[in-house]
């Protein structure tokens, strides 16, 4: 199982349709998703189905597999039924999204109970690490407030700010520091 926003991860789905030699099931409402979004005819035909039983990997709606705030939390029901209906031992889902990036040990973190498993990969079309660090570089901010990644709190905010640690624009932060010290010695007091 595969799960995907309704617009998004078209590249995704193509690529492992292109790894795995199979064809993606998708339901009808997706396969008309996947037409507006520019897909060829022949993409369409060569990667995806609507016939549950051509192929055993199918691509399910976002949040299918799991709920995803203010932390992603397994819908086994959801995966036992998918793995019941199609009378397989195991149910294997994806959760493809940069939304996911967790800070643990493990780079693609796994949720497990009985046959169902649910990887979470973190997978972004819009910009990786990389790029992120290169457009941050040349912008050089006075601030970074990381808003994914961050549900282990003050750790984990800190953690994902090494990520783009000198980066941001130090002078202009030591410069605001030194003005707001200079203020608080010339400030007048207020006396009654």
């Amino acid at each position: 199982l595969i799960s995907t926003y309704v617009i998004g991860k078209e590249r995704l789905l193509l690529a492992t349709a292109a790894a795995t030699g199979l064809r993606l099931v998708v339901t009808q409402r997706k396969l008309a998703v996947l037409r507006c979004v520019g897909l060829t005819p022949e993409q369409l035909q060569r990667c995806f189905t609507t016939d549950p039983a051509e192929s055993p990997i199918h691509v399910t709606g976002w949040g299918h597999l799991g709920d995803t705030w203010p932390y992603f939390r397994p819908n086994f029901t959801n995966m036992e039924a998918a793995r019941q209906e199609a009378g397989a031992e195991a149910v294997v889902g994806f959760v493809p999204t940069g939304w996911l990036y967790e800070m643990k040990s493990s780079a693609y973190p796994v949720r497990a109970k009985g046959g169902c498993s649910v990887h979470l990969v973190p997978y972004s079309e819009h910009s990786s690490y990389a790029e992120l660090r290169e457009y941050v570089a040349w912008l050089r901010p006075k601030q970074i407030i990381p808003t994914v990644g961050t549900s282990g709190g003050d750790k984990a905010r800190t953690a994902m700010l090494q990520h783009f640690r000198g980066l941001i624009d130090e002078q202009h932060n030591k410069a605001a520091f030194l003005a707001r010290m200079g203020s608080r010695r010339t400030a007048p007091s207020h006396s009654r």
